[in-house]
Formats: C-alpha cells, sequence, structure tokens
C-alpha cells in the first residue's frame, strides 16, 4: 500500500503547483516602419511599433500564448533561440513550423519548463536584421536572489544599407 501512498502524495504537490500556473498571453504585429539611427530615415521591420521587439516575460510553470499579426507584405517567422519548447512550436520556417503568411497570424502555445534569459528573432530572410528580434525573460517560480533592479540588454548592429546588399558584397569573390 506504500507505493500507492506515495503515488497520492506526489499528485497532491503536482496539483498544487499547477494551481499558481499561468496562461501568459502577448499579441504583437509584425509590420514596416521608418527609423533614425544615422541621420537617415531606414525602412524597418517593427514589432509593436518598436526596435528591439517587446519583452516577453513568464515564469517556469506558465504556459506562454504569443500570437504574431504579420501586416507585411511578405511571409515572417519566429524563433525562440536557446527556449526549451515542443519541436512544432521551435519558429524554423518549413523545417519545424510553418511561416506566417502575409497577411496572417500564428499564436505560438508552449509551456515554460525552465528559467533564464534568451531572444527571439526571425528565420526568414534578413528580417532579423531589419529589427525582427527581442528578450524573453523565464523567471523561476521561486526566486532564488533578491536584487533591486533589473536591466535586460539586447545588443545589435544597425545598417542603413539594405542587408541584401550587404550579404551579396559579402558572397563576391574575393
Amino acid at each position: 500500500m506504500r507505493p500507492f501512498y506515495a503515488a497520492c502524495l506526489a499528485m497532491i504537490c503536482l496539483a498544487g503547483g499547477l494551481a499558481n500556473a499561468r496562461t501568459v498571453q502577448y499579441e504583437i504585429d509584425i509590420d514596416y516602419g521608418t527609423v533614425n539611427y544615422t541621420g537617415q530615415d531606414v525602412t524597418a521591420i517593427k514589432l509593436n511599433d518598436g526596435i528591439p521587439a517587446p519583452r516577453i516575460e513568464a515564469e517556469v510553470g506558465d504556459t506562454l500564448e504569443i500570437t504574431f499579426n504579420n501586416r507585411l507584405d511578405t511571409e515572417s517567422s519566429i524563433h525562440w533561440h536557446g527556449v526549451l519548447l515542443p519541436n512544432d512550436q521551435d519558429g524554423i520556417p518549413h523545417l519545424t513550423t510553418q511561416p506566417i503568411g502575409a497577411g496572417e497570424s500564428f499564436t505560438f502555445r508552449y509551456p515554460v519548463i525552465h528559467s533564464g534569459t534568451y531572444w527571439y528573432h526571425s528565420h526568414t530572410g534578413l528580417q532579423e536584421q531589419r529589427g525582427v528580434y527581442g528578450p524573453i525573460v523565464f523567471r523561476p517560480r521561486q526566486p532564488a536572489v533578491n536584487y533591486d533592479r533589473e536591466i535586460i540588454l539586447v545588443w545589435s548592429d544597425w545598417i542603413d544599407e539594405n542587408p541584401d546588399r550587404v550579404l551579396a558584397n559579402l558572397k563576391q569573390d574575393g
């Protein structure tokens, strides 16, 4: 009978942990916009009208549900760099997840099973180089340390030149 009681105790503990679980929802628009970082207006791709994209936050045990609305005239994608999640939610277009078609929406839904700071970005063309990237923070349910403030840094290079042209130049012989 002891295995039965152990199983019951495990179920009670598991259910208690799930009682605090939430579904954390975000809705993000992928759209063209103008930026001016160098004194010259350049067409970029913004997420919710910003670069970098909005910070996404959740806690271990939550379910993350994020809808991306693609307002571009071409397909797009979102990959969760370093995040452990179901393969069909990974966001690699035509490999693990279908791309988000022009004018279409896609909702990613996956459980948060580990803590850490990561980033998400496009795997379509050179959209990442035009602004499709942002931070994602998964916090432990019970923080291990206390701190006064948190700073999340997102580093990126920027060039005014079209990234397709830069890549073509890099591929030239010699």
